[in-house]
Parts: structure tokens; sequence; C-alpha cells
């Protein structure tokens, strides 16, 4: 809550959970308009290492599904990726927000991320005449070396035989 007040003087707070939600929302009200203006381009806040959804209560039905109509998923993460860690990436890339879903259990990050971007466009493979010259989610996942070649099984091999072949019997000195 606090970390709220740096928009503008807080009204109201309500903090609540739809039923069967595995998540918690919050109600912020501000005795300013302005307060909340920053939001109707930024889609994000992070706070701590947690990426916060924020939407303004006034949007309409169409304006608040159009924040969670164009969701990619990234999967194989490293273990323990949180939303900060992959913050400049989805920046650099134009993502508007990012999510790290938790374990129930252990609370845990689990290794894929939701991704939300403002269109479909930036979903899709760039075409033809396109002034993007990647797609974001492909350059994401290179990033982190997901569904990258593995080292060759070859090259893998030749360089621990070169280091077996260092500690063999032949290349020991003899006293």
């Amino acid at each position: 809550m606090s970390y709220f007040k740096k928009f503008g003087n807080i009204a109201s707070c309500r903090v609540y959970s739809k039923k069967n939600a595995k998540v918690q929302q919050a109600r912020i009200v501000y005795d300013s308009a302005h307060s909340i203006a920053r939001f109707d381009t930024q889609w994000a806040i992070y706070c701590f290492s947690t990426c916060l959804r924020v939407t303004p209560c006034h949007y309409t039905v169409d304006q608040k599904s159009s924040r969670q109509k164009f969701v990619t998923t990234l999967t194989q993460l490293p273990p323990n990726t949180k939303d900060i860690d992959l913050a400049l990436l989805t920046r650099d890339f134009g993502a508007k927000a990012v999510n790290v879903p938790l374990s129930l259990n252990s609370y845990k990050p689990k290794r894929w991320a939701y991704i939300t971007m403002c269109s479909q466009s930036m979903l899709q493979p760039p075409t033809k005449g396109c002034t993007r010259d990647r797609n974001p989610v492909a350059a994401l996942k290179e990033r982190f070396n997901i569904n990258q070649p593995a080292q060759s099984k070859a090259r893998s091999h030749s360089s621990s035989h070169s280091r077996s072949c260092s500690k063999g019997p032949d290349n020991s000195q003899s006293s």
C-alpha cells in the first residue's frame, strides 16, 4: 500500500480476492484523477521483484479486456526467474507486463512467464515491409537460450576426452 502513495494521495484502499481466485486484487482510489493518468500508457509497475498489473477502474469492459488480449507464454526459463529479472528485456521488446507465476505449494517461481503485449503484431513474426527487425518473443527466447541447440556431442566428447587423457597413466610421470 505504501508503494502506491508515491503516485498521489490515497483516498481509500481495499484488498480482496474473487471467489476461487489464485491472486489478490486491490482497489486503490486516489483523491485526484491526475494520479492515475500515467496508467493509460503504463500497464504495470514493479514492486520489489513482482510486476503488478494496473488497470484504471473507470475503464470500460472493452478497455479492460484489451489489456489481457495479447498474451504469450515464454517457457523453459532458468530456475527461480522472477518478474523483475525479465523487466529490461520485456521493456526493450515493447511488452506491457510480465508475470512469472508462483507454485501454490512452495511459492517458488514456475519456469514460464506470461508476457503481455499491446497488439497482435507484437506477438507475430515480422512480415515483409515491417519496420521491426525481429519477433520480440523469439528475441526473448534467444536471450534466455530457450530452445537453442545444446553443445554438440562431438565437441563435448572431445573436450572431456582431452581432460581424461591428461590425467591418464600414459601422461603421468614415473618416480
